[in-house]
C-alpha cells in the first residue's frame, strides 16, 4: 500500500466526522431563532450528507475549498478599493 493510502485511510474518517459535526453544528446555529419545520431532518440529513461526500474526497474538495475561500477575500479587498 503507498504512503498516500495508508495516509488517507487513517485520517478520513476523522475528516468525515469533523466534517458531520461541523455542519450539524452550523445547521443547529442557523436555525435555533426560527419554528420547527415538519421535514427540518431531511435538510440536516442532507447538509451532513455534503459533509460526509466532501470528506471522503478531501484530498480533492480542501483545495477547492482554500482557493475559493482566498478567492472571496480577494474579490472583496478589489471590491473595498
Amino acid at each position: 500500500m503507498s504512503r498516500f493510502a495508508k495516509f488517507y485511510a487513517k485520517y478520513t474518517p476523522f475528516v468525515v466526522l469533523g466534517g458531520c459535526v461541523s455542519y450539524t453544528g452550523s445547521f443547529i446555529h442557523n436555525n435555533k431563532d426560527k419554528p420547527y419545520k415538519k421535514y427540518q431532518w431531511l435538510q440536516l440529513l442532507d447538509s451532513n450528507m455534503e459533509a460526509c461526500t466532501l470528506g471522503i474526497f478531501w484530498p480533492i474538495s480542501f483545495p477547492i475549498i482554500i482557493f475559493g475561500a482566498v478567492g472571496d477575500v480577494v474579490i472583496d479587498k478589489v471590491k473595498h478599493d
